[in-house]
């Protein structure tokens, strides 16, 4: 699988854009100049403030947050080829007085032979075969394709803001209860009413 969707994506981006600018100079060329300028500060009315509701605020906020790491992970995902290695030997590590013990997988990628190490504390028996992810770029990257080996890292790093978030909207003291959020152009930016 190669870039043509994001190839596709972009031009239908662009498709997007000229359709838009074509409709605003159709409907505002026609128009006088007193009706355009009454539009434009509609328009500049308009987005001068958002007024919403304190759970479509932390909806959006928890979109915005979410959203990169979601999406890095899905476009892993689509480009990566699943393959079957096999368990080698169990390696370790010591960092300071922590110790780990993690499972060394081999699998082919093509003509070579690739070495990764497996999560902590993920242990396979020697000889075991274990489903592998990786990207055929880059092999040496490759992931045990199990939940918590791929999706691990995504849960905690995106699920640390998330939980952080989750506090701020549930605590009444922060952010009262049947309040409204004010999004403003001008400093403060977020204003709780």
């Amino acid at each position: 699988m190669s870039t043509n969707w994001i190839a596709d994506a972009n031009s239908q981006l662009q498709l997007m854009i000229l359709s838009i600018n074509n409709y605003f100079y159709r409907h505002l060329l026609f128009l006088s100049k007193p009706r355009i300028y009454q539009e434009l500060t509609v328009i500049n009315q308009t987005f001068t403030s958002m007024l919403l509701s304190k759970t479509s605020f932390f909806i959006i906020l928890l979109t915005l947050i979410a959203t990169p790491f979601l999406l890095y992970k899905v476009i892993w995902l689509a480009r990566s080829t699943k393959t079957n290695g096999t368990m080698s030997f169990n390696g370790k590590s010591i960092t300071g007085q922590l110790m780990h013990r993690y499972s060394v997988i081999l699998f082919m990628a093509g003509n070579d032979s690739i070495w990764f190490n497996g999560n902590d504390n993920l242990l396979f028996k020697e000889g075991e075969t274990v489903p592998v992810r990786y990207i055929s770029s880059h092999p040496s990257e490759a992931r045990i394709n199990i939940f918590s080996a791929i999706w691990g890292d995504t849960v905690v790093y995106g699920g640390i803001p998330v939980l952080i978030l989750l506090v701020i909207f549930l605590h009444p003291q922060i952010i009262p209860r049947q309040s409204k959020i004010k999004l403003v152009t001008k400093r403060p930016f977020i204003e709780v009413i």
